[in-house]
């Protein structure tokens, strides 16, 4: 953190305070990593299972196979964000239908500035 105010705040909820502190981030938070083992207990979230994905797309309201929404999961790498990302659009768009992910997948390959990229 570069912050020293949320550093402090860190380091004392990590040493000390019973309750719970959640942190989202890409990167590993240093200023807590004393603590990683005991008291800061980090959740590596990047990737989901094949049935774990199949879980986020129907919480996401996507319809589906059992095996087709497993596969749409493994095609994602079960990437959380792209998988969200094309829950939520497929339910949009497309009222949920899983069959419908190629056509998202094809809009994307065209988009110049991220490509396929989450």
């Amino acid at each position: 953190m570069r912050d020293p105010s949320m550093q402090a705040l860190l380091r004392e909820l990590a040493a000390f305070n019973k309750g719970l502190c959640v942190i989202t981030t890409r990167t590993q938070v240093a200023d807590i990593a004393d603590h990683e083992q005991t008291s800061a207990l980090r959740r590596d979230l990047e990737h989901l299972s094949s049935d774990a994905g199949e879980q986020l797309l129907r919480a996401l309201g996507v319809e589906g196979d059992e095996a087709e929404m497993r596969i749409a999961s493994d095609e994602f790498s079960g990437h959380c964000l792209a998988l969200t990302l094309l829950g939520s659009y497929l339910t949009d768009a497309y009222n949920g239908d899983i069959r419908r992910r190629k056509e998202v997948s094809e809009h994307l390959a065209d988009d110049v500035r991220q490509g396929v990229h989450a």
